[in-house]
Parts: C-alpha cells; structure tokens; sequence
C-alpha cells in the first residue's frame, strides 16, 4: 500500500470502507425486520416459538420484539429457499414415521393429518387413537429432516371396537396449548385432550391430558373449536348444533333446506369460525349463519356491532363437493376509528366434484355496511373434460387430457397459499403428487384458459358456443334436455380466463398394492414439508 501511487491508494480505502459499512449493514436489525415483513406479504413465514404463521398474533409487534438478527435472516432465507424448491421434484426416498407402538397402529386406518404449528404433525385414527409427531424444521447437510419422533398421544380407555372417528384442532392464544376434540359419532363420545408443545420436551413421550367431554344424544361429528370461547360446532348430515363444552350447554341451529329432493345430496362437509358467524360447507351450497348466543357463555365482541345479522347462502349449480380443505380466515385490518374489530374476512378453500374436478375458491365475507358475501372462482384443474371437447384442448391440458383421472386426496395450506394433491389415472398404476402455489399479489401471471372449456359431462353433439356474459364468477352452468319425458342434464363450462392450479408433479410413486394407496395428504406451507397417508395406516414424509 505504501508504494501505490497516491490516488490508486484512495481508491483501494475508498473500496474498503465501503465493503466494510455493507458488511455491517447485512448485520442491521432493522433491515432484517423490513425484508421480514416484505418476505411475509407474499409467502408463509412462520415465527420459532410463537403460533404458526396463519395466526394474526404470530406476528405482532411484541412477538417480532423477542426476535433477535440472527433468527430473523434464518427465517427470510429460509422461506425464500422453500420458496425455490416447493414446485420442484421431490426424491423418491420417503422418510416413514415409525410409532412406538406401530404393531396397534398397523391395524388401524387413518381418518385424518394436519400439521399443527408447522413442526407437529397430529395424526387421528379410527377408535380415536392419537400420535402427535414433533419435526425438526432445521435440515442436515445432506438436505434431510433432523429429529421426527413422537411427542403425545392418547387412546380411550374403554374397548370401543373399530369405530370412525373425527377431529378438530384449537390452539390456545399464547401458542402453548394444544386442544384437540375427538369424536366416535357411532356411540355418542366426543373428548377435548390438551397437550402443552414445548420443543425441549420432545425427548419425552407424553400423554394428552382429558379437559373435557360433550354429552350427546345423537351421533354428531365435530366440526370446529373455539379454545377462547369454549365453543364446538357438531353437525350431523343437514343439522348442526352450538355447544359450549364447559359447560355442556346446546344451541341448535336450523339449516336453510329446500322441498326438492336434491336437499338429500346437500350434506354438510366442513364448518369454520369467520367473525361473528359460522361458515357451513355443504355439498352444494355455503351458508353463514349468525353465532348463536349460549348460555353460561360471554357474548361475542361483535354482538354490540352488529346485533341482528342475516343468514347468507351460496348455491353450486351442477357442482357437488364431497369434500373441502379450508384455509385460516385472514382479517382485513379495521377502518373505523371507533372499533378495531375487522369489517370483511377472507377465506381459501379446495374442492373436489368427481366429475368436474378440484375448485380453488375465494370467500370474502364483508360486516359493514351491510353484511354479504361474494364467491369467486380463483383457479381450477379440470380431471374430466367433455367428450366433444377433448381434441380441441389438448394443448391445454397436455396430450393426456381426455382420459379420466381421480383425485384420491388432496390439501390446502392454513393461508390458502400452497396446496397438493394426489391423482392417478385410471388406467395407470402409478400415482403422482402435485404442488401448487398461489400468490394473489401475482395472480395475473399464471397461466389462463384461452376459451372456455367444458369440464365434466357434456353435450354429445355440442359445438362449443358460450356467452360468457352470463357467467357468474367464472363458472357457467348450462342444461341439456336429452327428451321432453327426462329432466334437463347440467354441465359446467368454464369461463374465459380462469387461472389453472398450475399444479407440478414432484413425486411418482408406484401403487400396485392397495394398501399404499395414499388417501390422506397434509402440508406445512411454510417448511415444504409433505406428509401422506397411505391406507394401510402407515405415514410418509416427503
């Protein structure tokens, strides 16, 4: 340095100086914090030690405070590396979870998974078995999972015999709770279990604890559990009712039915909180119906807002969904200066029709000024297309389109963010993984049907003429009168534009044996990680 010329010797110091303020600028807090938030706008981002990301007080401003530099960058890298790799294939080397006590689990099937949190993983069993799995969201050098190992479980004392069984989850505000509420519908037994999720107890094999249990005089399955309130929603059917399980108090509620026959085909499949009302799933429609006032029970924050609220109905036309994966409500932040509670909701949900194929849908609910709902049809993948249809759209939907293929399970992520699903063709013995993501501030990049498109059954003779003005959002419904004696048959066309789910396929994994056929799938959004059920009651990680 001493024999460079002067000028070159300011540059040189010059050069340093500045490496040396970027270095310790990549060690600000605050700019950590800035591209935290910046990260969490558009993908899951969950907080360590905190509830999961889809939780509005996983991120408060005294959460974020107890987060040092360090933590945070590992948080953004990290999400931004799932990020990179979620649509990506997947390796064939699955990791199976191995219970203690696999020979009792072996014989049992699955009824239902869901990760809890983002590093547990709840699995329910038919007799009302449950294993709660810790995993590690730190990985090894060689790209694997660190610690996967059984943190609770619980199974009811009494011999039931082979009974089905269903689950709701809550966890507490703090995040340190979790409640779960088991129901064996077929002898009336409903049990709130608790356990405390600690990571540094992970070595220690715990048993939930039994808060409490639901009295029922009818087979009902619960639906939803609200730890705050105490509230559980049961529903059997087309009926539901509102039960305050401490103090085992009732409220039913009569659910909107028609005096056609296509009632008995509208059975209700999911129920969630939203606000001050209650979203009902049913096969053919959504309702929203008003929480009802319980007794022994506080009242809710909403009632002195709004005091009378009206029941509001969504119909499918020609759409039947035996099933749905629900994301969390997102509130949207309050506008009044008099009230910090939130004035509209927004939900995601999947279904699957059998003979149209998987729906991912929008809900909105807005409370002021007047309380309403709108539906919209974010983006589809159409499994069956009609027979006058196949040729002309098998660029669309690859060389493969006509055949038929069953979707045999299928999961959103708790911010409605990512999702999977399972599908094989009928006449294949393979069976592929799809993943797909969803950005809703990128939406207009993803790729769109050019036409429309009819999805399901068809007209035979049909030439594919629609006026998409008489769409409603997205979907239009058309009938053919096959005679003038037999009732008109629908079908669904969808509109001009509509996004596709834009679904990858990561994995493919042979299904000649029955017994590994993979008929449950759940997904932590914001670690990538899959885990799938096979029917013989056993559970991969992908």
């Amino acid at each position: 340095m001493l024999n460079l010329p002067t000028e070159l010797a300011l540059q040189v110091i010059a050069l340093l100086d500045t490496c040396t303020t970027l270095r310790d600028l990549t060690y600000d807090r605050t700019l950590w914090l800035g591209l935290y938030h910046w990260v969490r706008s558009f993908l899951p981002v969950p907080t360590p030690d905190s509830p999961s990301s889809h939780d509005p007080r996983a991120h408060n401003s005294s959460s974020l405070e107890t987060l040092s530099q360090p933590s945070l960058e590992k948080l953004v890298v990290a999400s931004l590396q799932v990020e990179r790799s979620w649509l990506l294939p997947r390796p064939r080397i699955l990791t199976r979870l191995v219970s203690p006590s696999a020979p009792m689990r072996s014989e049992l099937s699955l009824s239902s998974l869901e990760f809890v949190r983002d590093r547990y993983l709840l699995a329910v069993y038919e007799q009302g078995m449950v294993d709660l799995w810790y995993m590690d969201t730190d990985m090894d050098k060689d790209g694997q999972w660190k610690d996967m190992k059984l943190y609770a479980w619980y199974a009811f004392d009494e011999d039931l015999g082979v009974l089905s069984s269903a689950h709701e989850v809550s966890v507490s505000e703090d995040g340190e709770v979790l409640y779960v509420a088991v129901t064996l519908a077929e002898v009336f037994i409903t049990r709130i279990i608790s356990i405390r999720l600690d990571a540094e107890s992970a070595n220690t094999i715990q048993r939930f604890d039994v808060v409490n249990g639901v009295d029922l005089s009818s087979p009902r399955v619960v639906r939803a559990i609200d730890v705050e309130s105490g509230i559980a929603l049961f529903s059997h059917v087309s009926s539901m009712d509102v039960v305050n399980w401490r103090t085992n108090t009732s409220v039913p509620i009569t659910v909107h039915a028609d005096d056609d026959l296509e009632e008995l085909w509208n059975g209700i499949t999911a129920m969630t909180f939203c606000g001050p009302y209650i979203v009902c799933f049913r096969a053919r429609s959504i309702e929203l119906y008003p929480i009802p006032s319980l007794p022994d029970t506080a009242p809710s924050s909403y009632t002195p807002h709004y005091p009378h609220l009206p029941v509001l109905i969504h119909r499918f036309s020609h759409i039947t969904f035996r099933r749905v994966s629900v994301s969390h409500r997102r509130p949207s932040p309050s506008t009044s200066p008099s009230s910090s509670l939130p004035t509209s909701y927004t939900l995601s949900f999947v279904g699957y029709d059998v003979f149209h194929g998987l729906f991912q849908c929008l809900l909105t609910l807005t409370l002021a000024p007047v309380p309403s709902l709108t539906f919209a049809l974010a983006a589809l993948h159409p499994v069956g297309i009609a027979r006058d249809m196949v040729h002309a759209y098998a660029s669309v939907f690859g060389a493969g389109a006509g055949k038929p293929a069953f979707v045999g399970a299928w999961a959103l992520g708790p911010q409605g963010r990512r999702g999977v699903w399972v599908e094989r063709m009928r006449e294949s013995l393979t069976t592929s993984l799809y993943a797909f993501s969803w950005d809703r501030t990128r939406q207009n990049v993803r790729p769109r049907l050019k036409e429309s498109v009819v999805v399901g059954e068809g007209p035979e003779d049909g030439d594919g003429a629609v006026d998409d003005s008489d769409a409603v959002d997205g979907i239009v419904v058309e009938t053919e009168a096959e005679s003038s004696d037999e009732e008109e048959v629908g079908f669904v066309r969808v509109q001009t534009g509509v996004p596709l789910m834009d679904g990858k396929i990561v994995m493919e994994v042979p299904s000649i044996d029955l017994r590994e056929d993979i008929t449950l799938c759940a997904l932590s959004e914001a670690t990538g990680r899959i885990a799938l059920g096979l029917r013989s009651g056993s559970i991969k990680i992908v």
